[in-house]
This record gives C-alpha cells, sequence and structure tokens, in this order.
C-alpha cells in the first residue's frame, strides 16, 4: 500500500506538475520566438540600410559624375565651335536667342574687345568662328582682334572655359572698341557690351549653355 500509495502519489505529483511544465516549455517557445523575430527584423533593418548606403553611393558617383562631364564640357567646348561647321546654327537654337549685330565702318585696324567684367577664378573665352582663332582671358583687358576678324561679316562666341567652382554666379562683359595708342577712341553697340552673360542661381538650369555663359555676336566690317 505504501509503494502504492508512493506511486499514486508520485503519479499524482507528476500529474500535478505536468502543466508547470507545459507551462515552461510555452514560455521557451515564445521567447524563442521573439528571439526569432528580433533577428529577422534586425536582419531586415540591416539590409534597408545597407541598401540606402548603396543609393547614397550611387548619387554621390552620378553627381562627381556630372561635374566632370560638365568641366570635360567647358574644357572642350572652344574645340567644338572652332571644328564644328554645324557649332554656330546649332547653339543659336540651344540658347534660344540671337545674336547681337554691329556693323563697323573704317576697317579693322585697332579693333578689339574689352574685358570690363569677370569673375574672380573665372576664364572666358572668343572664339573666332570664321578665322578658326581663340583667345582666352582670365582677367580683365583688351583682346586684340584686327588678326582675328575678315573684312565682311564675322561670327564671335564668347563662353566659360573654367569656373572657380561656384556654380551659383559668374559674370563677364565685353565691349567692342577700336584702341589708338592702347586708347580707346570709340565703343561700338552705344557704348553697351556686345557679349554679356550672367548667372546668379536664380534661374533654372535648363541645359550646360545655362552653365557656360555662351553668347554670340555676329560684326560685320567695311573700309567706308
Amino acid at each position: 500500500m505504501i509503494s502504492l500509495c508512493l506511486g499514486n502519489s508520485r503519479y499524482k505529483i507528476l500529474r500535478r506538475s505536468a502543466p508547470q511544465n507545459d507551462r515552461t516549455k510555452h514560455k521557451c517557445h515564445s521567447e524563442r520566438s521573439e528571439e526569432s523575430n528580433f533577428q529577422s527584423n534586425y536582419q531586415r533593418q540591416s539590409k534597408l540600410k545597407y541598401r540606402c548606403i548603396k543609393v547614397r553611393c550611387l548619387l554621390i558617383i552620378l553627381f562627381l559624375f556630372t561635374l566632370t562631364s560638365v568641366s570635360f564640357a567647358q574644357g572642350n567646348i572652344v574645340d567644338y565651335f572652332l571644328k564644328s561647321p554645324e557649332a554656330w546654327d546649332k547653339t543659336k537654337r540651344l540658347i534660344h536667342k540671337e545674336p547681337t549685330k554691329i556693323i563697323i565702318a573704317g576697317g579693322l585696324e585697332g579693333l578689339g574687345f574689352n574685358l570690363a567684367d569677370l569673375t574672380e577664378g573665372d576664364e572666358v573665352a572668343l572664339v573666332f568662328i570664321d578665322t578658326r582663332k581663340s583667345e582666352k582671358m582670365k582677367r580683365q583687358g583688351f583682346c586684340k582682334a584686327e588678326d582675328k576678324l575678315l573684312q565682311g561679316k564675322n561670327r564671335v562666341v564668347s563662353v566659360i572655359t573654367r569656373n572657380s567652382g561656384n556654380r551659383t554666379q559668374f559674370h563677364y562683359k565685353f565691349l567692342l572698341q577700336r584702341n589708338i595708342n592702347n586708347e580707346p577712341i570709340t565703343i561700338y553697340n552705344n557704348g553697351n557690351a556686345v557679349l554679356e552673360s550672367t548667372y546668379d542661381g536664380s534661374k533654372p538650369v535648363v541645359d550646360i549653355s545655362n552653365l557656360s555663359g555662351i553668347e554670340l555676336c555676329e560684326i560685320e566690317i567695311h573700309d567706308w
């Protein structure tokens, strides 16, 4: 009987303790499930962060490539105007502006372009389409043009070829004048600039011409 009782007791004890084991197993299962969910969430967050980093790196690369492309375009735009017969007409369509037109009497002697203003650190070029010549200028001064122009019609392009790094603004201004003994005796176009470009960041960049400051003028020279 004792043995039986002990057996019954043992049986009873075991039966009573069974629900506790079930609760323990359920608790362990819940903990493992929470740990698994945590790991899963952590992995998802890690993958998301990794993707964000990849996207940021890609955007940085694209931005640097764009800057490099702009710089490359600026450096080669003079050659483009000198070598491409279609450059003038294509540029007129691109900038949606007619060239400034000037008629000059008195021949070529002493003619030139006075760079009256240029933002610090910039470089601007004059490209003489019909004589296939160019002149780059880094500071204000006078560019003699009597050997770069022809009797009759001349097409001239001005363009920024180097920028100091601040793409939000630049300004340059060329006056067309005739100098005798290094002194201006005539400033054409009523004293106004024949080639001038300003970019201050206030207007949207529609195309590369906004950042290159491309301007055009036609000069017709006579011996009258």
